[in-house]
């Protein structure tokens, strides 16, 4: 309760409305771990404009409460800016004080892909890859090679599983508990 109060003053210190914060931040965990537009989630909330959205996101980014990441192309290797987005908490205790503040409760799978996507951001800026048909949770370039993780809660992990993260550089698929290798992608336990 009292982070929640000490958020909220800091909202009103940019001259944000903590009431359309609560109702992003409901928005954004509804979403979990899918992309979303700035349309979208305006049209999840009171906020009649994508600009409002973007605004809103960018405080929260620069609060360090909340990062919005960037779809990206493999290859080559580009940034799509004015594509989908995606969101994660910046740390877990802020995801559970945001969780209790939103009334809303994400799946562990969702906590622990955003803490991946937190961790990999301090090497460098984060982005997620999506054709259509697969997924990539993180992607960073590192030294000028493209590292991809994607994260499987579980410990059913097949081939289908490491086939977008084989596109990069390289790939490795986190699992619940699961050590291995499918073809030549690593399987590794995320803790």
């Amino acid at each position: 309760e009292k982070y929640a109060r000490w958020l909220e003053g800091d909202f009103l210190k940019w001259g944000k409305n903590p009431l359309v914060v609560k109702e992003i931040l409901q928005a954004v965990i509804r979403k979990g771990a899918s992309q979303f537009s700035y349309h979208a989630l305006a049209k999840e909330t009171s906020v009649t404009s994508h600009n409002t959205i973007n605004d809103y996101l960018e405080m929260l980014g620069e609060e360090l409460f909340l990062k919005t990441i960037n779809k990206v192309t493999l290859s080559p290797y580009s940034v799509q800016r004015k594509k989908e987005k995606k969101a994660f908490f910046i740390d877990p205790l802020l995801c559970t004080i945001a969780e209790r503040w939103a009334q809303l409760t994400l799946p562990e799978a969702h906590i622990i892909e955003q803490t991946v996507q937190s961790h990999l951001s301090r090497l460098g800026p984060v982005h997620f890859y999506n054709d259509g048909k697969k997924e990539i949770d993180a992607v960073t370039r590192i030294k000028g090679r493209t590292l991809a993780l994607e994260v499987k809660w579980s410990d059913n992990i097949g081939p289908l599983d490491t086939y977008a993260v084989r596109k990069a550089d390289a790939g490795y698929v986190l699992s619940r508990q699961t050590l291995k290798r499918i073809s030549t992608t690593p399987v590794i336990p995320v803790s």
